[in-house]
């Protein structure tokens, strides 16, 4: 079970990381133009420049937003497939994406923004903005999607098992090459109740 959580994991952190960056393309061939033969009209440029990444913003908050709920489901569906997604679940992950995914990208757009300052032509601004671009910040939208994945996944797999009457998890250490033996060896044969085991499954 292990695995499979792992590979939904995998798969929707790939898939979010391929989203946001479509949007990313999109805003860049917007701003970008922008930059031609800017000069010293520095002041106009930008105020279109916040709007235009406001909105580009929303939009990827927007699509993660879709992302986790969808993985969500999918982890709901790998401890039972009759259970269904409830307005609890609605709840949380837009409880999440208020907490963190909107902090997250308001961080990003930030850093592009800073970066755009010193572009002075439309290459220049195309190449901090565009993910194949050689002054493209790399990182931001992985770590992101990295973390909101395991977190999707592995509380939506802990709200399954509770749904089904699972009162206590017990933690079993498995030693092999993907784990630490000296961390996870003395917490071998633990028991959690299940409010406390989101960080502990799968």
């Amino acid at each position: 079970r292990r695995d499979v959580a792992d590979a939904l994991k995998t798969s929707t952190a790939n898939r979010a990381v391929a989203e946001l960056s479509a949007i990313e393309y999109d805003m860049a061939e917007e701003i970008a133009p922008l930059f031609d033969g800017i000069g010293d009209n520095t002041s106009d440029v930008f105020r279109v420049v916040d709007a235009t990444m406001r909105r580009f913003r929303q939009e990827m908050e927007n699509q993660m937003v879709k992302t986790m709920e969808s993985a969500y489901r999918d982890a709901l569906a790998q401890v039972d497939p009759n259970l269904e997604f409830n307005q609890y679940d609605y709840d949380v992950v837009r409880y999440w994406a208020v907490q963190w995914v909107h902090p997250s990208l308001m961080r990003t757009m930030r850093s592009r923004r800073n970066q755009l300052l010193n572009a002075k032509d439309e290459e220049t601004a195309m190449s901090i903005l565009s993910p194949d671009g050689v002054k493209y910040r790399a990182g931001f939208f992985s770590r992101l999607s990295d973390t909101e994945s395991s977190r999707v996944v592995e509380h939506a797999i802990v709200v399954g098992y509770r749904r089904l009457g699972v009162k206590k998890f017990r933690r079993n250490a498995i030693v092999d090459n993907r784990t630490d033996s000296e961390l996870c060896l003395p917490f071998d044969g633990l028991e959690y109740t299940a409010e406390a085991a989101a960080n502990v499954l799968p």
